[in-house]
């Protein structure tokens, strides 16, 4: 499956795909003014007869041979950090009642949106406008190909670069210029100016954005798209592009589309978390007869009628995460999963029946192998776990490390171990887990697994 990579700024759509030879191919389209304006799609069949009009430019594949990946400007999408307090009885609640407090005149009910734990209390939220994710699907069906991920690329430079400590993201795009502020692999603000921040306005904002006093000072500045730039008293880090095999530089405008699609080949993981915002879709999971791909969203069947009249399909990829209306479910090519059924065991006790299904399970994968959660998620889903969501671990270890809330280890301990133990026999066990968090166990993979 070739991807191709799509961006829309200032009414400008740009095409982009990088081949088996590691060759990168590109166009570009105007687009009027009556389908997109700056960015937001108006008439999804005019972008899809547009996007048409140069697919034959950079690709000879046949369109089931094909996926789109939407790369979205930072104005299309909400994130934010939330704070819930130690003492917070209801976390969901308290969450949701900070959102609607730091939402500027939106409602909660015109958005799909996630909310995903990151750090003790503290939540990387991501919103989006139910008209604006709606008209990609709508484009990927008038033009018949499926959709597999939609990147907000403002959210995706800190995992690009790896950025974990604070940071500052400076970018130009197009005549504008971006600001984000980073801070644990998340965004919590992000703005989109037609002059240049000056050096005073962006320390102003690092002051009066930082969610909690920090110990040290943010000292790092990732800046995109500039020959030099300085701001004094911070490091400037110029982000880098990845090389090509017939050493073609990078265009400019399509900086984006090659950092998306260099992220999302280093990392499959990615794209089943929160940075592709189609796993913000609500269930439920609907196989299209005899087509190749499966569509997903109860909310989407008109969408999915669409699909069918013009062709397309839409593939909607990856694990859910926490968070009210945003609970999205794997749809591998599979027309039922074990973790649908009701799975029984005595316990080590025998006191009580074991329901696999009943266990929610986040993984992280701390092995430094690429893929090894995703496997891992395959795995658990077959013998009928609840694998709410996946990503990359904090720390590297070789052991494996299973981190269950108290009231689960007794009943779960004997089943889980004896589960993986062909495949993971290096285990070890806490009764750690916070209580506050959705899941009941969290697996780190370790790098001595079999998977």
């Amino acid at each position: 499956m070739q991807d191709l990579i799509i961006s829309i700024n200032k009414n400008v759509l740009r095409l982009s795909t990088i081949d088996q030879e590691t060759t990168l191919k590109t166009a570009l389209i105007d687009l009027p003014k009556e389908a997109v304006s700056d960015s937001i799609i108006k008439d999804p069949r005019e972008v899809a007869e547009n996007i048409q009009s140069i697919l034959g430019s950079v690709t000879q594949l046949n369109k089931q041979k094909l996926s789109l990946t939407f790369v979205m400007q930072p104005e299309e999408v909400i994130l934010k950090f939330i704070t819930v307090g130690k003492t917070a009885d209801n976390f969901d609640a308290e969450i949701v009642k900070e959102i609607k407090e730091k939402l500027e005149g939106v409602s909660l009910d015109d958005l799909y949106y996630s909310y995903q734990k990151i750090a003790p209390f503290l939540y990387q939220f991501v919103g989006i406008k139910k008209e604006i994710l709606e008209s990609y699907l709508d484009v990927s069906n008038f033009l018949g190909i499926g959709i597999k991920n939609i990147i907000p690329w403002v959210l995706a430079l800190p995992k690009y670069v790896k950025a974990t400590d604070p940071a500052i993201f400076i970018s130009k795009s197009g005549d504008s210029q971006v600001v984000a502020l980073s801070e644990l692999n998340g965004i919590f603000f992000s703005g989109v100016y037609e002059e240049e921040r000056s050096p005073e306005d962006i320390n102003k904002l690092v002051k009066d954005l930082s969610f909690y006093k920090r110990s040290t000072p943010i000292s790092k500045v990732y800046t995109l798209n500039y020959d030099s730039f300085t701001l004094e008293g911070y490091e400037v880090v110029p982000i880098g592009l990845p090389d090509f095999s017939d050493g073609a530089e990078v265009s400019p405008g399509y900086e984006l589309n090659v950092i998306t699609n260099y992220l999302l080949d280093s990392d499959k993981d990615l794209v089943q978390m929160q940075l592709n915002v189609l796993n913000l879709l609500p269930l439920p999971v609907i196989e299209q007869k005899n087509a190749v791909m499966v569509a997903a969203g109860g909310a989407m069947t008109a969408l999915l009628l669409v699909g069918v009249i013009y062709g397309g399909y839409m593939l909607i990829r990856g694990s859910p995460v926490p968070g009210e209306n945003s609970i999205a479910q794997s749809n591998q090519e599979k027309t039922s999963v074990l973790s649908e059924s009701s799975v029984k065991e005595k316990s080590e006790t025998g006191a009580e029946e074991v329901q696999r299904q009943d266990l929610k399970i986040r993984i992280e994968n701390g092995s430094g192998a690429t893929g090894t959660a995703a496997k891992a998620e395959d795995l658990l889903k077959e013998l009928g776990y609840a694998v709410l969501e996946i990503d990359t671990a904090g720390e590297t270890r070789e052991g494996t490390l299973l981190r269950f809330k108290q009231d689960k280890i007794d009943l779960y301990k004997g089943v889980v171990t004896a589960d993986l133990a062909e495949k993971i026999p290096n285990i070890a066990i806490e009764e750690d887990l916070d209580t506050g968090v959705e899941y009941d166990l969290l697996i780190i993979i370790g790098s001595d697994n079999k998977l």
